[in-house]
C-alpha cells in the first residue's frame, strides 16, 4: 500500500495541487507561450502521432523536443510504410517464383547479422549483387559500338 502511495505521489497521476506545489504546472502558462505554436495543435498532433495524453508532460517540452518528437514520430509513419512496400515485394516473389531460395531471393538474414556486428550502416541492403556480369556486358556493347562505327 505504501508503493502506490508513493507511486501516485511522483508519478504522472499525482494530483493537480501536487504538481503545482512540485512547479510542474508552469509549463503550461502563457509565459511559455512561443509563436507559431498553438497547445490545442500541439495537443492534437501529439495524440495523433505519438499517442500520448499527459498534458503536463507534453507542455514540458521545449519547441525543439517537440518538433523533433513530431518529425521522430512521422519518419516512423515512413518506415511503417517502407517495411509495408518490402513485405508487398516479399509476398510477390515468395507466391511466383518456382523455386524459392529464401537466402538469395527474398533476404540474408546472416548477412544482415554479420553486417550489424562489423558496424556496416546499410545492412537492410544484405543481398550482395554481383555486378561483374553487368560489367562484361558494358565491355561487350562497347566494343560492338566500335565495331559498328568502325564499319559504317
Amino acid at each position: 500500500m505504501e508503493e502506490l502511495r508513493a507511486i501516485q505521489r511522483d508519478g504522472p497521476n499525482r494530483s493537480r495541487e501536487e504538481r503545482e506545489r512540485s512547479g510542474r504546472s508552469d509549463a503550461i502558462g502563457r509565459k511559455n507561450r512561443v509563436a507559431g505554436l498553438e497547445w490545442l495543435e500541439v495537443l492534437t498532433d501529439v495524440a495523433q502521432h505519438m499517442n500520448l495524453y499527459d498534458v503536463d508532460l507534453i507542455m514540458s517540452w521545449t519547441p525543439n523536443e517537440y518538433k523533433a518528437f513530431k518529425k521522430g514520430a512521422l519518419l516512423q509513419v515512413v518506415d511503417n510504410y517502407d517495411n509495408m512496400a518490402r513485405m508487398a515485394v516479399f509476398n510477390r516473389i515468395a507466391a511466383n517464383k518456382k523455386k524459392l531460395r529464401i537466402e538469395k531471393d527474398l533476404f540474408d538474414a546472416k548477412s544482415a547479422r554479420d553486417r550489424i556486428t562489423g558496424g556496416d550502416k546499410a545492412w537492410k541492403e544484405s543481398k550482395k549483387i554481383d555486378t561483374t556480369r553487368h560489367a562484361k556486358a558494358q565491355e561487350a556493347m562497347k566494343k560492338w559500338a566500335e565495331n559498328l562505327s568502325k564499319k559504317g
